[in-house]
């Protein structure tokens, strides 16, 4: 394969829907495993369910990273985002069509420190396993 065609086929529009949908799929893995940790070790102990859920944050982001594997640290910071935000736009979507304030995915604002942990977390988690220059 030459040059130009490598990048090509590097490029197309259906191998960033694959990465993408991927990166999706790892988010929504990691999410339900949060909200599993939530629901369970939450109301028994807050600091064990942190540590938990940065756990499952970060073996999806190593299963994410290991299954892109021309992932740079440019692309997965922009996966870390990319999940942060889903967290923020979940909890909004959860929390006004319940009614009520709901803080499953990124912590209780009554809990600064475990709220910045994981904020921490869903951003930097991916970044963690990327290589850093192009190829492997």
């Amino acid at each position: 394969m030459t040059a130009m065609a490598h990048a090509i086929t590097s490029r197309s529009p259906v191998r960033f829907a694959a990465r993408a949908g991927l990166a999706v799929l790892c988010w929504t893995l990691a999410a339900v495993a949060v909200l599993m940790v939530h629901s369970t070790f939450d109301p028994a102990s807050p600091h064990l369910a942190v540590i938990l859920k940065s756990c499952s944050i970060v073996v999806a982001a190593f299963a994410c990273i290991r299954l892109l594997p021309d992932c740079t640290i440019d692309h997965a910071l922009i996966i870390g985002v990319t999940w942060l935000l889903l967290a923020i736009i979940a909890e909004v979507a959860v929390s006004s069509s319940t009614g009520h304030a709901w803080f499953g995915l990124l912590g209780s604002p009554s809990t600064p420190y475990s709220r910045d942990v994981l904020l921490v977390v869903w951003t930097a988690a991916p970044a963690v396993f990327a290589r850093s220059g192009g190829h492997a």
